[in-house]
């Protein structure tokens, strides 16, 4: 067997391969809040044996890019916490990447639309970040010029670091990747070009590494330095990085330091591509020297260069970035020497149009399109919709009763008996299939936004308990859900900070009619209750509190 596809014990998880999906950045969350659409993403492509996600920012202050979702408020963490729950029940493993931009944002998408942090002063020149060219217009900017850290602010920036490792952990990851590349935060203090500092965080390389090891040992010291991996890239010139004159030596100092902290990797990311980086001859062989623990390397792999830097024994892990944009079964297709698919550049990032386009509708080989289905409803275009209701004019709090039958195991239908706005209560009897929502969209215009997403949502809890019940091998009979909630859009999409998303309740009861009993019925209950419902959720937590009648068949 390729030794690409064996397993591998990275510090305790066991990865059922040696092939990871590197962090690509993908622009997809309006609000910095990840969705059912990221879960999605990641789970198509959880037959890596590891995935590191996008970049994190760890704050406001840390994000360089529009729409690009953080892991530090307790709405991400529950944003995420579907992201690994879709992750794991497909068999897949998942570190989250912190990340700090430094000097690579701009003025106007920074809190107060004050100057981006640093090392020092040192502006980068040459290059481009994604922010407001001018208000409401988005685009590549010319970085701001930025303000040095002062020693009690890195310190505050580590604690940042800190908190968010932690959220990553409650939200489920596997570990986190601290991300000290491609020209951001870490990587700007080791370079002496950037930083200038004549402080205790400058001048040495001693000095100049000090801030990347203070924040390692304090994420080993709060999750555990087993889950903590961290990610650098040698002689890397992205984004106005420059040589400088010791840079051999830091990366043989890094890479020593490194050593005896024991942690879950060092990911090595080669630019543009192993092949072509600008290292000095023999690196890979040095660095493996001075670090001994588990090496990723990244950089424009193939299949047969993996297999050969594998048996040269360099690195252990070989991260693939690029084939998994359109290749969301990229380890199949390797294993079965199957054609990769070709991705479309022009849909690498964006948030705009319909999000989905170029990141979930890449299908499987010899698969139809990709639906964007996840646990029985097509979060794609519920998502597109949903991005849509800003200008709608019944923002406001809904009421519905909602009932439910299911008719097999991928289809559900909710019944929409009627509903309150304002305060007014309406008949409405429209129907919703849990796997037609498209359809709904194009052809229907009776149900107003809070009725299409609270009928969409019961629809989606029935084939979580018919899909959950048939993987359990226990049979129903009969299925119904009520459903009694209310859904005050405003909260829920985000339009309005001033209205509480935690306000919105749903109540709704299950009756099943099954043979099994009811301790195995508890736990398809619990199963349920912890994927389902959360993978129907968009963007604001939503309270739902369920009743489960059992009949005995």
């Amino acid at each position: 067997m390729h030794q690409l596809f064996t397993p591998y014990d990275l510090s305790g998880i066991s990865l059922a391969n040696r092939v990871v999906m590197a962090p690509m950045t993908r622009t997809r969350t309006l609000e910095n809040n990840p969705d059912a659409l990221t879960a999605l993403y990641y789970a198509q492509r959880a037959s890596a044996g590891l995935i590191v996600t996008e970049g994190l920012p760890v704050s406001d202050e840390g994000r360089g890019y529009l729409y690009t979702p953080g892991i530090y408020s307790s709405t991400q963490g529950q944003g995420w916490r579907q992201v690994t729950d879709a992750v794991h029940a497909k068999g897949g493993k998942i570190f989250a990447q912190l990340w700090h931009v430094g000097r690579m944002s701009h003025v106007s998408i920074q809190p107060g639309n004050a100057a981006p942090v640093g090392p020092s002063d040192v502006a980068a020149e040459n290059t481009t970040v994604y922010a407001w060219i001018e208000p409401g217009k988005a685009g590549p900017v010319l970085p701001s010029v930025p303000r040095a850290l002062s020693v009690d602010e890195i310190a505050r920036v580590t604690a940042d670091f800190v908190h968010a490792a932690k959220v990553a952990i409650d939200a489920g990851f596997d570990g986190v990747e601290i991300m000290a590349a491609n020209g951001f935060l870490f990587d700007q203090f080791l370079s002496s070009a950037v930083n200038t500092r004549t402080d205790q965080y400058g001048g040495s390389i001693a000095n100049r590494q000090r801030f990347l090891l203070e924040t390692i040992d304090a994420l080993s010291a709060a999750i555990g330095s087993g889950k903590v991996g961290v990610r650098v890239s040698p002689f890397g010139r992205l984004y106005d990085m420059r040589a400088y004159a010791d840079e051999a030596q830091v990366w043989s100092s890094v890479a020593q330091a490194l050593d005896t902290r024991q942690l879950a990797y060092v990911h090595l990311n080669y630019q543009p591509t192993i092949t072509a980086a600008e290292v000095p001859a023999g690196f890979g062989a040095q660095f493996r020297q001075d670090y001994h623990g588990t090496l990723i390397g990244a950089g424009g792999f193939t299949q047969e260069l993996a297999r050969s830097e594998l048996e040269k024994g360099d690195l252990d892990l070989i991260a693939f970035g690029m084939p998994f944009i359109s290749n969301p079964d990229l380890v199949e297709r390797m294993q079965n020497n199957w054609p990769l698919a070709d991705s479309d550049r022009s849909t690498y990032y964006g948030a705009s149009g319909a999000p989905s386009h170029g990141y979930t509708d890449y299908p499987a080989y010899g698969a139809a399109p990709a639906s964007n289905m996840l646990n029985g409803i097509n979060v794609a275009a519920l998502q597109q919709f949903a991005q849509g209701v800003a200008g709608h004019p019944d923002k406001g709090e809904a009421r519905f009763n909602v009932k439910t039958r299911w008719q097999h195991q991928t289809r559900s239908v909710a019944t929409v008996s009627h509903y309150v706005l304002g305060g007014e209560k309406h008949a409405r009897h429209f129907e919703i299939a849990s796997d037609e929502p498209h359809e709904l969209l194009g052809q229907n215009t009776a149900p107003n936004p809070q009725e299409l997403l609270m009928a969409a949502l019961n629809a989606c809890l029935s084939v979580g308990y018919a899909a959950n019940a048939a993987a359990m091998g226990i049979t129903v009979h009969s299925l119904e859900i009520e459903t009694d909630g209310k859904l005050d859009l405003r909260g829920f999409l985000g339009l309005d900070e001033n209205v509480n998303p935690g306000s919105d309740e749903v109540s709704y009861v299950v009756r099943l009619r099954t043979d099994a009993s009811r301790e195995r019925v508890e736990a398809l209950h619990q199963a349920v209750t912890k994927t389902s419902v959360n993978l129907a959720n968009f963007s604001k937590a939503i309270r739902m509190l369920p009743t489960l009648e059992v009949i005995e068949a």
